[in-house]
């Protein structure tokens, strides 16, 4: 364990403060880092479900669509007798 009075003789007041300004930015760059590839995790995971969702509702507008254009033409062909 580092002793807080040592240090400070060895490296100075300025030179603690400077340590610890260091130490704090080292974890919270550390810890932002962590919470971001959590967060890119999540989001890839979002959007692997909404393309799979996507591609489902796409297909069913197809399919509805295909029912719809023979039903007019149906319509059509009726109509012209």
């Amino acid at each position: 364990m580092i002793e807080i009075p040592k240090l400070v003789e060895e490296g100075g007041m300025a030179g603690t403060v400077i340590v610890g300004f260091y130490i704090s930015i080292k974890l919270f760059v550390n810890f932002i880092s962590k919470k971001d590839s959590e967060h890119r995790e999540f989001m890839k995971e979002v959007m692997h479900n909404d393309r799979e969702d996507r591609k489902l509702n796409n297909s069913d507008h197809k399919e509805s669509y295909s029912r719809l254009s023979a039903s007019l033409d149906n319509l059509a062909s009726e109509l012209k007798k």
